[in-house]
């Protein structure tokens, strides 16, 4: 029997994110109450998930993801 297997394990919206958006729904879906700065926590999660890199929110300085 196949499971269906979850593309999106984090529930997220059909929308990018900013950078505090993002680490508040990592915060929250994890239980995670540290004293790390946003972008680190959302860079170290997106270097573990990168399939998550197109749900933030680019701005000029930033480059591209590769899926898209």
């Amino acid at each position: 029997m196949k499971e269906k297997i979850n593309k999106n394990p984090l529930d997220l919206e059909e929308k990018n994110y900013t950078i505090e958006e993002f680490a508040m729904v990592i915060r929250n879906k994890f239980g995670v109450n540290d004293n790390l700065p946003n972008e680190i926590l959302v860079s170290a999660f997106i270097e573990k998930y990168p399939m998550y890199s197109c749900k933030i929110k680019k701005d000029s300085n930033q480059g591209g993801c590769s899926c898209c």
